[in-house]
This record gives C-alpha cells, sequence and structure tokens, in this order.
C-alpha cells in the first residue's frame, strides 16, 4: 500500500516563484514527474538540427518541461550572483527527504546547489550545501524537520558550461510505503451494478476502501509533533493499493519421482522454522530433493482518495475509508456547458471528464456511445458525477473506476460483445457457500420512455433583464452571472442600457458571465436575448413482453425522464434493451477464498445447479477483505446466452 500525504495534484497551498525563468513551467517542478517529456531544443549552441533527437516545446504547456533559467554558466559551469534561485511556499508541515532533478533526456544536472528550509518567521530551520553531485536525480534522507513553509533552491554550478538551470522536480512529497505486519486490515468493496429495488438503470458507483494500519509507533497520532505525519491525516490523500500473488512454477525433484515415499519416517526430534521455505519443508518431511522457482505476481486493488481518519489512544491502528475518483467528481461542478448541436453520446462524455480535469489516459469511453446521436447538447450547473449519470442513463451504460484507476464509461452492449470468454471456473470446492436470488424487485414487463425533442424559437425573444440597475464605480470591471428565464438558449447576445460597457461574455446553456466596465460612475441595465429550445411534440415509446404479463401479470416501468432523450429511435431502443428485465433474472452470490486477478465486468463460470450444469455470470459486484487471510464476496450477472 502506497499512501501520497502530500500529493501536489491536491495541495492548493504550494505556490512557486522564481528569480529567473525562460519560457519554461515552473509549477511542474511539483507535479511528482522525474523526467522531460522530449530532449528539447535550445540556442545554446547544443542543437544540431541534423539530429533528429531534438523537440520544440509545446505552447500549450501540455510537455513536462520544468524550470528553465535564462542565466549561462561560464565556462566552469558556475553561474555568477545572483544566483539562479527557484522558491516553494506552502502550509505548515514536516519535511524528511529532500530532492533536486536535473535533466534526464539533455543529461545535465546540478553540481553545486544550496537547499534552504524556512519556518513561518522566515527562519533558517535547515540547509542542506552540496557540492560535486554527479547524479541527474539527487536525494538525501534527513531528520525530520517540523513547520516548514517554504524552501529554497540556489544552483551555483551545472553540469554543462554554457547552459541554463533545468529542474524537473524539487518539491519533497511525502509517500509513505506499508507492506506485511503494517497492514491490519484491508476490505475493498467495487461494484459496477447497484442493487437498488428498481432497474439497473444509469449505474455508476464509487468504489470504497477501508484500511487499518499498523499505529504502535504513535507515527499517526494528531498531537506527535516529532512525526513525519504531523498535521497531514488530511482528507483526499491518494491511496494505492496492490496483492501480490506468490507463483510456483513447475515443482519438480530432483531424484525419482517414481520413488515411493509414502512410508518415509519423520525424526519426532527433528524441527524445521516456521518460517522455512517450501523446498526445505519438503526435504524434511519427505527426505527428497525438492526444487521450485517462485515469483511474485502483483495486481492492483485500485487507486483511492481517504476521508476522516480514526486514530484511538488506547489501539495500535489508525483507520481511514478510501473513495475512488468518482466521489471526487460528485464535489466538482460542470458549470461550462454550451449547446452543442447535432453531437453524440461519446463527444458529450468526452468533453464532462476533461472538464472534470481528467487526462486522456485516466479515462475510457466505448465507442457504442457514438451510436446515441443527441441533436442538442446542454447540462444546467451539476457535479460531473451526475451528468455522466444521466449520460450513462440515456445509452443503458454504466460508469466506474477500474482497477488502474481509469473511469471507464461503458455501453449498454460492452459485456455481450467484449466478455465473450470466461476468465475461470468457480468449482463447488472453491466457495463456502452459494445463493442464486431470484429478483422479483427488478422485473418489468411494460416500459415506457419519453422523448424530450427540443426547437428552437423561431424568432429572437428576451430570456434575461436586470431585476433593478447595477450600480458601478469608475475604473471598476464588475462580472455578473445571469441566468436564462428558460434554458437552454441558442445564440444568446447581451446588451447594457446606462453607464459602461459590456468587455467579455462567456455564454452557457443555462446563463451567461458578463464583465461591465465603466471609467465613471453610474447604474446600467443587462438585458439577453436569443433564441430558447423548448420540447414540442413529446412522444412516449411503448415495448412490452405479452409473455411475462402472462404469466407474471402487468409490471410497469416509467422510464426518468432525461433530455437527452430526444429522438425516437433512441427511446426505441431503450425500451427494446430493458425488456430484458421481463422476467426474473437468476444471478449468483459466492461467498469464497477470493482472486485479487478477478476484476468487474470480468466473465467467470459456476455450478449453476449442483454438479449437473453450469452457466457464465459476469462481475458487477465484489468485496474482498484481507485482514492476515483473503475472503471475497462476488456477485454476479448471468450472462446473456
Amino acid at each position: 500500500m502506497q499512501i501520497d500525504y502530500t500529493d501536489p495534484f491536491l495541495d492548493q497551498s504550494i505556490t512557486i516563484t522564481t528569480n529567473e525563468e525562460n519560457n519554461s513551467l515552473p509549477e511542474q517542478t511539483a507535479n511528482g514527474v522525474y523526467d522531460p517529456s522530449y530532449k528539447f531544443a535550445a540556442l545554446d549552441g547544443t542543437w544540431d538540427l541534423e539530429d533528429g533527437s531534438y523537440a520544440l516545446m509545446a505552447d500549450d504547456g501540455s510537455d513536462q518541461v520544468g524550470w528553465w533559467g535564462n542565466s549561462l554558466s561560464d565556462e566552469n559551469g558556475e553561474f555568477a550572483e545572483p544566483y539562479p534561485m527557484i522558491t516553494m511556499s506552502f502550509f505548515s508541515r514536516p519535511i524528511n527527504r529532500l530532492r533536486a532533478v536535473g535533466d534526464s533526456q539533455r543529461e545535465e544536472w546540478p553540481v553545486d546547489f544550496t537547499i534552504t528550509l524556512y519556518d513561518a518567521e522566515d527562519n533558517v530551520l535547515h540547509q542542506e550545501v552540496v557540492t560535486d553531485n554527479d547524479r541527474i536525480h539527487w536525494t538525501k534522507n534527513i531528520t525530520p524537520v517540523s513547520a516548514v513553509v517554504k524552501l529554497e533552491l540556489q544552483v551555483h554550478k551545472w553540469s554543462h558550461p554554457g547552459r541554463v538551470v533545468k529542474i524537473l522536480e524539487l518539491f519533497t512529497s511525502i509517500r509513505q510505503t506499508y507492506e506485511g505486519d503494517d497492514i491490519f486490515l484491508i476490505s475493498l468493496q467495487e461494484e459496477r451494478d447497484i442493487p437498488d429495488g428498481s432497474l439497473p438503470i444509469g449505474n455508476i458507483s464509487a468504489n470504497e476502501i477501508e484500511i487499518r494500519l499498523n499505529n504502535i509507533d504513535r507515527r499517526f497520532d494528531a498531537g506527535n509533533e516529532s512525526s513525519v505525519l504531523y498535521q497531514l491525516l488530511k482528507a483526499n490523500r491518494r491511496i494505492q493499493v496492490w496483492v501480490g500473488l506468490q507463483l510456483l512454477d513447475k515443482p519438480g525433484y530432483l531424484v525419482d519421482p517414481k520413488q515411493d515415499i509414502s512410508g518415509h519416517a519423520v525424526d519426532p526430534q527433528a524441527t524445521i522454522s516456521k518460517d522455512a521455505p517450501i523446498a526445505e519443508l519438503f526435504n524434511f518431511l519427505f527426505g527428497m530433493d525438492f526444487e521450485y522457482t517462485e515469483s511474485v505476481e502483483w495486481h492492483p486493488l485500485g487507486t483511492f482518495w481517504s476521508g476522516d481518519w480514526l486514530v484511538p489512544e488506547n489501539e495500535v491502528w489508525a483507520h481511514t475509508t478510501g473513495r475512488d475518483r468518482l466521489e471526487l467528481l460528485r464535489k466538482t461542478t460542470f458549470s461550462i456547458s454550451q449547446i452543442i448541436q447535432d453531437t453524440n453520446l461519446y463527444e458529450i462524455a468526452k468533453i464532462v471528464l476533461e472538464d472534470a480535469g481528467l487526462r486522456e489516459d485516466e479515462y475510457w469511453i466505448d465507442e457504442e456511445l457514438q451510436e446515441f446521436e443527441i441533436p442538442y447538447s446542454w447540462f444546467e450547473p451539476i457535479p460531473h458525477r451526475r451528468a455522466l449519470r444521466m449520460i450513462a442513463e440515456a445509452c443503458l451504460g454504466q460508469v466506474y473506476q477500474d482497477r488502474q484507476g481509469v473511469v471507464r464509461v461503458e455501453g449498454p452492449s460492452f459485456l455481450r460483445d467484449e466478455r465473450t470468454q470466461s476468465q475461470t471456473y468457480l468449482s463447488r470446492d472453491d466457495y463456502f457457500d452459494k445463493d442464486q436470488p431470484i429478483a422479483w424487485s427488478e422485473i418489468a414487463n411494460y416500459i415506457e420512455v419519453q422523448t424530450n425533442p427540443l426547437r428552437p424559437s423561431p424568432t429572437v425573444e428576451e430570456v434575461y433583464v436586470s431585476n433593478e440597475p447595477e450600480s458601478i464605480e469608475a475604473g471598476q470591471n464588475r462580472t455578473i452571472t445571469v441566468y436564462y428565464n428558460e434554458r437552454p438558449v441558442l445564440d444568446p447576445t447581451a446588451s447594457i442600457d446606462g453607464t459602461g460597457s459590456i468587455a467579455n461574455v462567456n455564454y452557457y446553456a443555462w446563463g451567461a458571465d458578463i464583465t461591465v466596465t465603466s471609467s465613471i460612475s453610474g447604474e446600467f441595465t443587462l438585458k439577453v436575448e436569443g433564441r430558447p429550445l423548448r420540447v414540442l411534440n413529446r412522444e412516449r415509446i411503448v415495448r412490452q413482453d405479452a409473455e411475462s404479463i402472462q404469466d407474471n401479470g402487468k409490471i410497469d416501468y416509467e422510464f426518468p425522464d432525461n433530455h437527452l432523450i430526444q429522438r425516437r429511435a433512441t427511446a426505441q431502443r431503450i425500451a427494446e434493451g430493458l425488456l430484458i428485465f421481463s422476467n426474473p433474472r437468476r444471478d449468483i452470490k459466492l461467498n469464497w477464498r477470493g482472486d485479487p486477478t478477478l476484476s468487474l465486468a470480468d466473465r467467470f463460470t459456476a455450478p449453476d445447479f449442483k454438479d449437473l450444469n453450469d452457466a457464465d455470470f459476469h462481475v458487477i459486484s465484489q468485496s474482498l477483505e484481507y485482514d492476515g487471510g483473503l475472503t471475497s464476496t462476488i456477485k454476479g450477472r448471468r450472462a446473456p446466452d
């Protein structure tokens, strides 16, 4: 288990300043990335135009660059005063490791430099003077220094003459690793399908993990000022967990395997250590030479962010519960939605996820969502997670985070088309007990889905006007957020009546941010005109299963109202897809020893009735618990025939 107690992605207290800077990104020296994206070209005489290994820096800041200075080192690699300097300020924290990372692509590094730590009164708490360094990635562990609020790096000498400073990483983040006896408890709950007594529509769930760690040294105690974790037990600390499987590769005898060993007598006076390897145990028991090769295969259980910490004084453990990224997306707002015409659910999901700050390698969207066309896409200011739920609902899909920390948006056919092969067989010897409940609460044989076709007003209308005049002072800029009387609005245009003028406007589907400026004091009134989009000619699509109605009676299900369902074809596809619930499902629930390689959406085979016949299921929910031994409860949904 790894916990980042000072995660630079979440620590908003970090500010970075430099005394010189040259078209670079100093803020990247605190992002946990130690290598530049490329071997960047520079006009210092090193760039060979015929050498294809060099690259130009991107203009949009997407490259990992770090801090570049603009002072050139002399023929000895030394800098003149004032020396290139970078300063980081942050909330008070202990520091136990110093770091300075040069440029691995250009193979340059700081040779002579000084790192100084300060407290809130600018007193020097620690100073590290380094000379003759020959490492690109320099680190040093130090005795923990408490109450540090500022870190300063001065570079006196560089590894090459005629070059500028290039520092990729400086921030001394605190990451601790726990394994073996330091871990008292890991309890993982993951699911891609939420049982709520109704049809599983618009599934989105934040997976959860509980951890309990050894606190016999009292490092987690809030009042322990000498602890490296002092004042760092906060919410949203990143937790990553792995389970290792020890694999025995083809054990074999070094003597004749046909030798009869069943009658071998063990010396009653002999002893063997309980920690002896397996090979030694075999030799002890059977009096033969035995060998095998072994390896450890590590499997991630996911990435989570901590909540509250429990540290009881009369216990020797510290406890926290972490949830995955979808819990974070519940706390952020998608507020810049604009009207996008003639798009699809794939593009909408991409906009929402990228607005939430996810990189391309942190999400995956099923291409099947491209088949769900949306004439007019828009959202009110809502949490990113709720927007994703509406997208999943509009295609009968699922949203969850996988074990690699990737947010997955899957279409309705993903399991049927992509998970066609069973990964493992769980025999009656593998599980302790089995239940196959018949889900009568999740049955519907008469489905109703309503469309919400949007049509723009044929004429421009007034969609907002100030209730009363707004005041403005001379030289002042005022930004006012307005909300349209009807939403959404196509082609909005803002105007002003009175003192001042409109300096800038950002239009959204639900309103606008309008900045007004004026050289004199006075009052003004704002007005916005546009063409509202209204729901016209709504239709109700009905699909039913006559045979199920005859057997079970008519069971209605009215699909939740969703403004993304605008076309009849989409409503028909949803209604027909929901008919799979016209008969009760026989899912499966197993309590068993567990397998960390089995994850959500995987397909497995298990006995359907004793040993007479088997069936395939998909993992829809799973709990794994480790407290010295591993146990699991797995819920599977029957795979389509």
